[in-house]
């Protein structure tokens, strides 16, 4: 199955918006995306973590409107380049961060003004969670709040925070996962309203673990697979958040992963069924997709969820001294990357000059969706003044002539029905896009799908053997049966 999309990113244009932020002066580490998080805490509200680039340093805590124009901001002092995470809690508007400085994890509450909550004024080191960190990824369910760390000797811990009182916190658990260690910073968790949670990683045996927790805090842990997310990147670890993204409303929840060194990532999609169970709708491993990115593609990766069509993904070109961010996209429900209609590869959009950049997206009230970059690695420079670049992508797509955003059409340009209303107003299945004219003209006879008239992908569904690269023709040892579609086998 090939995604073909019409994102029409020609319509795309860099606006600078730095002098909208407080942190115009603040040099943003370029190095790995476990340092940034982002997060929308409310509609038209968006919290944001950045860290500086000094050691001993600083973590910056952002809150800002659709728009990048930033509310209200909070430093926490920070040591070492460890990771940090933020999660919602159960009062609106609430952040809740916990983040590894100086090896030990520390936690505290925000609220929409950048104030502590909670009873804190400042963050704190609990004195619960007494082992030495790197990593550390943080989500809440319903009444609680879920930490889980992996210390110096990759050994998971997990500790299960009580919100439900919204003026203070209670940590009422605090355990390690197992005796066996895992692949450094090989997990993620995802937390759900029934108080259950869900842990993913690799272990030091290259099994796959998923392990629920329910709401008592009782572990109980799957037999181990060989298959799942993180099973096939080649580098036993990474340096990015890894967390779970839920789309929309639904019950639906995707991981996106990728090599520390090598192009590969996966794209993993579940449905969380409730009592810790949950069902597999996708997992895919890409695999050398892109030309000439050089090592360390994905060593800033970060993903978004725009609706449960779209997932954008940011990867970094490192290469010939001209360091670009790249944006490209996906459907979160198939994991198919969208491709270019011509040569098959991957759509995708090249910053102008920042690379290594923290990016996030927001909602307008027009229902179209803002992208913004935040980079200090500018034209090739590293440790540049904070640089913020918003993105919108206001325009309907390319083949439609009524959009009620970005994404979604809902009518196509005359085309005598060839279109999908449903799928961005691109050629049905059995026809292909003219690229001399916005015309969909009809495959040649015996294929599905195609990218021309000489080009098929899939051949129709009939008896026999048909061979796509000779235009579904019936194989060698099959002829056309006149009177179908099938291919027969010669006698």
């Amino acid at each position: 199955m090939i995604s073909l999309v019409q994102i029409n990113i020609s319509q795309w244009q860099e606006t600078d918006i730095s002098n909208t932020f407080v942190l115009q002066s603040f040099k943003q580490r370029s190095s790995t995306s476990r340092q940034f998080d982002s997060l929308q805490i409310s509609q038209g509200l968006y919290a944001n973590l950045v860290r500086n680039k000094d050691n001993p340093g600083e973590i910056k805590i952002f809150v800002s409107d659709e728009n990048g124009n930033q509310q209200c901001n909070r430093e926490l002092a920070f040591q070492n380049y460890f990771k940090s995470s933020m999660t919602n809690t159960n009062v609106q508007g609430e952040i809740f961060i916990a983040y590894v400085s100086d090896y030990k994890i520390h936690i505290t509450f925000l609220n929409s003004q950048c104030n502590f909550e909670r009873g804190l004024n400042s963050g704190v080191q609990p004195t619960e969670i007494s082992q030495t960190f790197e990593s550390v990824l943080t989500k809440t369910g319903n009444d609680y709040t879920y930490i889980l760390g992996q210390d110096r000797d990759e050994y998971l811990h997990l500790s299960i925070v009580d919100i439900r009182n919204s003026n203070n916190y209670n940590i009422i658990q605090h355990f390690q996962l197992g005796s066996q260690k895992f692949k450094y910073n090989f997990f993620s968790i995802q937390g759900f309203q029934d108080n259950y949670a869900i842990i993913f990683a690799k272990d030091e045996n290259n099994d796959y673990k998923q392990i629920a927790i329910n709401p008592v805090g009782t572990d109980t842990w799957d037999p181990p697979k060989s298959s799942g997310i993180f099973m096939t990147l080649i580098n036993q670890k990474n340096y990015i958040q890894n967390k779970a993204i839920q789309i929309e409303d639904q019950q639906l929840y995707t991981i996106v992963t990728g090599d520390e060194k090598e192009d590969i990532f996966q794209i993993f999609t579940f449905q969380y069924n409730g009592s810790g169970q949950i069902q597999q709708k996708c997992l895919q491993t890409y695999n050398s997709e892109f030309q000439n990115v050089g090592n360390e593609f994905y060593i800033a990766m970060q993903f978004g969820v725009i609706n449960s069509d779209i997932i954008w993904i940011k990867g970094d070109n490192k290469t010939g001294g001209d360091c670009r961010s790249v944006i490209f996209f996906a459907n979160p429900l198939k994991c198919q990357v969208y491709r270019n209609q011509n040569d098959l590869s991957i759509y995708q959009y090249k910053y102008d000059n920042i690379c290594i950049s923290h990016v996030f997206h927001t909602y307008q009230s027009n229902s179209l969706v803002s992208l913004i970059a935040l980079s200090s690695y500018i034209n090739g420079n590293q440790n540049q003044d904070l640089k913020v670049i918003k993105i919108d992508n206001g325009d309907c797509p390319q083949y439609c002539t009524i959009c009620s955003g970005s994404y979604t059409c809902q009518s196509c340009i005359e085309s005598d029905g060839k279109r999908d209303v449903s799928n961005l107003c691109i050629c049905k299945n059995g026809y292909y896009q003219d690229t001399g004219s916005d015309d969909c003209i009809e495959c040649p006879y015996y294929c599905s799908t195609c990218s021309d008239s000489a080009t098929c992908q899939n051949c129709i569904l009939a008896a026999g053997e048909r061979d796509p690269s000779n235009l579904c023709n019936c194989k060698n040892g099959y002829y056309q049966d006149v009177g179908s579609n099938d291919c027969l086998g010669i006698q």
